[in-house]
Protein backbone atom coordinates (compact mmCIF):
# COMPACT_ATOMS: atom_id res chain seq x y z
CA UNK A 1 0.00 0.00 0.00
CA UNK A 2 3.03 2.78 0.77
CA UNK A 3 4.48 2.16 -2.52
CA UNK A 4 1.49 2.28 -4.23
CA UNK A 5 1.04 6.02 -2.45
CA UNK A 6 4.61 6.85 -3.19
CA UNK A 7 3.82 5.93 -7.06
CA UNK A 8 0.55 8.17 -6.96
CA UNK A 9 2.32 11.40 -5.26
CA UNK A 10 5.43 10.81 -8.04
CA UNK A 11 2.75 10.86 -10.99
CA UNK A 12 0.75 13.97 -9.73
CA UNK A 13 4.28 15.62 -8.82
CA UNK A 14 5.01 15.03 -12.54
CA UNK A 15 1.46 15.52 -13.88
CA UNK A 16 1.37 19.48 -11.97
CA UNK A 17 4.78 20.06 -13.45
CA UNK A 18 4.14 19.36 -16.95
CA UNK A 19 0.60 21.60 -16.46
CA UNK A 20 2.87 24.10 -15.09
CA UNK A 21 5.16 23.73 -17.73
CA UNK A 22 2.02 24.17 -20.51
CA UNK A 23 0.53 27.04 -18.80
CA UNK A 24 3.82 29.22 -18.97
CA UNK A 25 4.31 28.22 -22.46
CA UNK A 26 0.75 29.61 -23.28
CA UNK A 27 0.89 32.28 -21.22
CA UNK A 28 4.50 33.53 -23.16
CA UNK A 29 2.68 32.85 -26.54
CA UNK A 30 -0.46 35.19 -25.58
CA UNK A 31 2.25 38.00 -24.60
CA UNK A 32 4.13 38.18 -27.23
CA UNK A 33 1.03 38.37 -29.84
CA UNK A 34 1.37 37.54 -33.29
CA UNK A 35 4.05 39.59 -34.93
CA UNK A 36 3.16 42.19 -37.37
CA UNK A 37 3.70 42.26 -41.15
CA UNK A 38 6.08 45.53 -42.04
CA UNK A 39 3.04 46.08 -44.34
CA UNK A 40 0.38 46.00 -40.72
CA UNK A 41 3.29 47.97 -39.34
CA UNK A 42 3.60 50.86 -41.65
CA UNK A 43 -0.70 50.97 -41.81
CA UNK A 44 -0.23 51.70 -38.05
CA UNK A 45 2.09 54.42 -38.50
CA UNK A 46 0.19 55.74 -41.39
CA UNK A 47 -2.99 56.06 -39.63
CA UNK A 48 -1.17 57.55 -36.42
CA UNK A 49 0.90 59.77 -38.76
CA UNK A 50 -1.29 60.65 -41.37
CA UNK A 51 1.31 59.40 -44.03
CA UNK A 52 0.60 59.83 -47.54
CA UNK A 53 0.69 56.81 -50.21
CA UNK A 54 4.63 57.32 -51.05
CA UNK A 55 5.54 57.81 -47.48
CA UNK A 56 4.20 54.17 -46.33
CA UNK A 57 5.05 52.76 -49.16
CA UNK A 58 8.91 54.04 -48.24
CA UNK A 59 8.35 52.70 -44.77
CA UNK A 60 7.53 49.45 -45.76
CA UNK A 61 10.22 48.89 -47.67
CA UNK A 62 12.13 50.43 -44.39
CA UNK A 63 10.56 48.10 -42.57
CA UNK A 64 10.90 45.07 -44.69
CA UNK A 65 15.28 45.88 -44.56
CA UNK A 66 14.58 45.61 -40.53
CA UNK A 67 13.03 42.10 -40.79
CA UNK A 68 15.59 40.65 -43.08
CA UNK A 69 18.22 42.35 -40.76
CA UNK A 70 16.63 41.07 -37.64
CA UNK A 71 16.13 37.31 -38.70
CA UNK A 72 19.89 37.39 -40.24
CA UNK A 73 21.23 38.59 -36.19
CA UNK A 74 18.57 35.91 -34.71
CA UNK A 75 20.79 33.70 -36.89
CA UNK A 76 24.22 34.93 -36.58
CA UNK A 77 24.08 35.13 -32.54
CA UNK A 78 21.74 32.40 -31.50
CA UNK A 79 22.31 31.78 -27.53
CA UNK A 80 24.27 35.03 -27.45
CA UNK A 81 21.23 37.10 -25.83
CA UNK A 82 23.89 40.05 -25.09
CA UNK A 83 25.05 40.21 -28.87
CA UNK A 84 21.44 40.00 -30.01
CA UNK A 85 20.50 42.55 -28.00
CA UNK A 86 22.67 44.67 -28.89
CA UNK A 87 22.40 44.23 -32.30
CA UNK A 88 18.61 44.43 -32.27
CA UNK A 89 18.84 47.93 -30.01
CA UNK A 90 21.10 49.03 -32.82
CA UNK A 91 19.15 47.95 -35.65
CA UNK A 92 15.79 50.05 -33.88
CA UNK A 93 17.99 52.88 -33.77
CA UNK A 94 18.86 52.77 -37.63
CA UNK A 95 15.42 52.03 -38.54
CA UNK A 96 13.97 54.82 -36.47
CA UNK A 97 16.11 57.30 -38.35
CA UNK A 98 15.72 56.02 -41.60
CA UNK A 99 11.80 56.07 -40.64
CA UNK A 100 12.57 59.87 -39.30
CA UNK A 101 13.97 60.68 -42.56
CA UNK A 102 10.76 60.31 -44.26
CA UNK A 103 8.39 61.93 -42.28
CA UNK A 104 7.45 65.79 -42.49
CA UNK A 105 8.74 68.11 -40.03
CA UNK A 106 4.92 67.64 -38.49
CA UNK A 107 4.96 64.26 -38.22
CA UNK A 108 8.06 63.87 -36.75
CA UNK A 109 7.67 64.84 -32.68
CA UNK A 110 4.50 62.41 -33.03
CA UNK A 111 6.75 59.64 -33.82
CA UNK A 112 9.14 60.38 -31.45
CA UNK A 113 6.90 60.17 -28.72
CA UNK A 114 5.10 56.90 -30.23
CA UNK A 115 9.21 55.73 -30.20
CA UNK A 116 9.92 56.78 -26.79
CA UNK A 117 6.35 54.67 -25.12
CA UNK A 118 7.09 51.78 -27.30
CA UNK A 119 7.17 48.40 -25.76
CA UNK A 120 10.39 46.76 -26.57
CA UNK A 121 12.17 43.14 -27.14
CA UNK A 122 9.84 40.24 -25.61
CA UNK A 123 9.75 41.75 -22.21
CA UNK A 124 7.53 44.30 -23.00
CA UNK A 125 8.97 47.09 -20.90
CA UNK A 126 8.62 50.64 -22.09
CA UNK A 127 11.51 52.61 -23.68
CA UNK A 128 13.68 54.81 -21.57
CA UNK A 129 13.31 58.10 -22.06
CA UNK A 130 16.55 60.17 -23.81
CA UNK A 131 17.16 57.21 -26.51
CA UNK A 132 15.21 57.65 -29.43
Amino acid sequence: MFMKTIHFAKSAFTVSILMLLMVTASNAQRMQGPRMTPEERAKVLADSLALDSTQTAQVVTVLKEQQGAMQKVREDNQGDFDAMRDAMTDLRKKTDEKIMAILKDSQKTKYQEMMKNRPIGRMGGPRGGGGN
